[in-house]
């Protein structure tokens, strides 16, 4: 993201969470001609306690907000944490801030491969871009057999929106889809010169009309977590508990990881998994002799 096309989305996002607030949202009169929807620039300055002229600049790419400012427009736009982080990630006049990390292969630790390997929950790794890195038996056995992707596919974003299988293994897939665009939205903030980040999304951009929909709306979202209903091919519904973890001294890094929910859940994770050790022991017979 150059510094340009920066401050043109710096106008465009807060312009977007203007037209979602009505001055009834704010306690502001609610009368009179309306030429467009949500808040005017000068009622969310008066909110804001900044002056109608320099708002106008900021959202016009013309000034350079202060921090304080920033903290004000967020407040009075009441955005969310991950929402305010990556506006100042926008308005931020440091070009080194988010880059780090980027154009190089982030390294994945032994320990946190030997984590995925063994734990005995479905669980993947992932990077800002969502590309999935690592996977456990547990994993390949609940979502998809991720060695049968190529790897320049082998991202659940890409996944998510380009493959039927992940469209009808997720009940709630609208939900989902919506939160990888804006966790994807979050990651260009944070890392505003990854070449591949921006191939990704016009990749997606071309192949889905639902991403390109989704994107408009300029959504921002950090992580993916909650409760998940999969409509698995082999069992059916299962209704999980889905959470993204960090993980320490590698933010590029992110485990994804599913648990039961309930006994229901459980028994049919158990299901999924001596069905797996069956299935593999069975491939790794010999041929009998003919």
């Amino acid at each position: 993201m150059s510094k340009q096309m920066g401050i043109r989305e710096l106008g465009e996002f807060l312009r977007s969470r203007r037209a979602l607030l009505t001055p009834a949202d704010v306690g502001l009169p609610t009368g009179g001609n309306r030429r467009v929807p949500g808040l005017r620039r000068e009622e969310l300055a008066i909110i804001a306690g900044i002056s109608p002229d320099h708002y106008q600049r900021i959202e016009q790419g013309r000034s350079a907000p202060s921090v304080a400012a920033i903290r004000a427009i967020a407040d009075a736009l009441r955005l969310t944490a991950d929402e305010e982080h990556y506006l100042r990630r926008l308005a931020s006049t440091d070009s080194t801030v988010g880059t780090s990390g980027v154009e190089h292969r982030v390294g994945i630790p032994d320990h946190i491969l030997k984590l995925v390997e063994y734990s005995e929950s479905p669980i993947y790794l992932l990077n800002h871009r969502r590309d999935i890195l690592a996977w456990n038996p547990a994993a390949r056995t609940l979502l998809c057999d991720f060695d049968d992707i190529e790897p320049e596919n082998r991202n659940i974003a890409w996944l998510i929106f380009t493959d039927s299988h992940f469209r009808s293994l997720y009940r709630e897939w609208d939900e989902t889809a919506r939160t990888i665009v804006g966790v994807l939205r979050y990651a260009e903030g944070d890392h505003p010169e990854d070449q591949e980040l921006k191939h990704l999304i016009a990749r997606l951009t071309t192949a889905s009309s639902v991403f390109r929909s989704l994107r408009e709306r300029r959504e921002v979202a950090q992580k993916c977590g909650g409760f998940k209903t999969l409509c698995h091919p082999l069992i059916g519904d299962i209704t999980l508990v889905h959470q993204s973890l960090s993980v320490n001294g590698n933010p590029d890094l992110e485990l994804s990881m599913y648990t039961a929910h309930d006994e229901t859940s459980k028994t049919a994770l158990q299901f999924l998994s001596a069905w797996d050790t069956t299935r593999a022991a069975a491939e790794s017979r010999p041929t009998p002799a003919v």
